[in-house]
């Protein structure tokens, strides 16, 4: 199943969370929240295939946020390439900065919208194992520069990620 709205219920596995309905980057002052509910199994692990957001040391601008069955959060942010500012001065809405130094600069004059614990900033692990059958994913944007976005897959998890984790909590 293939889920590209902001927001839903999950609750089968290969779905994914992609909420890319937007052409190459991400809508401003998103708070997108997935539900997975995928019944009583040991766990998922959700397969990281594409992850592109606005870098802060806190993530405190854009990120993605995973909160388990058992309420542990994780918050994620990253680049993976140059973002966008919004510009309402552009025909087109956009103005794509081809100079490094402003968009560094223009970065550094904003403030983190929030305060996050469990960070963190250099992206998405390319697997994360998640302890039982449910979990929620928040998606948080704020109001200026724009990245990619992120596609999820859901996957069961294999033998190797379920004794990785019974061991880590034993």
């Amino acid at each position: 199943a293939y889920l590209a709205s902001c927001g839903g219920i999950v609750n089968e596995f290969k779905s994914i969370m992609n909420p890319m309905w937007f052409t190459i980057y991400y809508d401003n002052n998103l708070d997108c929240t997935w539900n997975i509910e995928l019944g009583d199994i040991p766990g998922f692990t959700i397969v990281n295939k594409f992850f592109d957001m606005e870098f802060e040391t806190g993530c405190g601008w854009d990120y993605v946020k995973v909160i388990d069955g058992e309420g542990h959060e994780q918050n994620f942010c990253g680049e993976s390439r140059k973002g966008v500012f919004y510009d309402f001065q552009s025909s087109y809405g956009y103005d794509y900065y081809d100079d490094f130094l402003v968009h560094e600069n223009e970065k550094n004059k904003r403030t983190p919208t929030t305060k996050l614990v469990n960070v963190s900033n250099d992206g998405f692990p390319d697997r994360m194992f998640v302890a039982g059958g449910s979990a929620t994913i928040r998606f948080f944007t704020d109001s200026s520069l724009r990245h990619g976005g992120f596609s999820f897959d859901l996957e069961k998890p294999s033998r190797f990620e379920l004794i990785e984790y019974h061991a880590r909590v034993s």
